[in-house]
C-alpha cells in the first residue's frame, strides 16, 4: 500500500503493482466501492480533482416550463443536476439562466449542478435519467 486517506464518509487507499511500479490501483469506498487503474504520478491529480470544491455549484429551480428549466443564477455548461434527498441525476444543458433537463418531473427546488467532466460522478449512488 501506497498511502491511504481517510474522510468521515470517503475512504481512499492507493496500491502500487509490484510487476509494474508506474501502475497504481485506486480503492475508493463512499457507498459503493469504486477501482481504478492508472498511472501513479496521475493519482494525486486525480484525488485532487475529487475533493475540488470548485466544480460544483448549488443552483435554485425557479420556474419549469416543461422540459426547460431558469435558474437563479447563469451557467454556460452541459452536465447533471443531483438532488440529494432523493438521489436522482439528470441531464441538464445550460445556456444562461436557461436549460434544458432530460426529465419534466424535478425532485426538488434546489440542486447541485455537477459537470460533465467531474471524476465524482461514478461516486454517487443515484437513479439516472439522461437525454437519449
Amino acid at each position: 500500500m501506497v498511502s491511504g486517506f481517510t474522510n468521515t464518509k470517503v475512504n481512499i487507499k492507493i496500491y502500487r503493482s509490484r510487476f509494474n511500479s508506474s501502475k497504481c490501483m485506486i480503492k475508493i469506498k463512499y457507498r459503493k466501492t469504486i477501482m481504478k487503474v492508472m498511472l501513479c504520478n496521475l493519482a494525486k491529480t486525480y484525488i485532487k480533482k475529487l475533493f475540488d470544491k470548485n466544480f460544483t455549484r448549488k443552483i435554485k429551480i425557479v420556474d419549469i416550463e416543461g422540459m426547460y428549466i431558469k435558474i437563479d443564477s447563469k451557467l454556460w455548461a452541459s452536465g447533471w443536476l443531483y438532488f440529494p434527498h432523493s438521489r436522482k441525476l439528470i441531464g441538464a444543458v445550460f445556456y444562461g439562466d436557461r436549460g434544458v433537463v432530460a426529465s419534466p418531473r424535478l425532485p426538488e427546488e434546489y440542486a447541485v449542478f455537477i459537470p460533465l467532466d467531474a471524476p465524482i460522478i461514478n461516486l454517487l449512488d443515484a437513479d439516472v435519467a439522461d437525454f437519449y
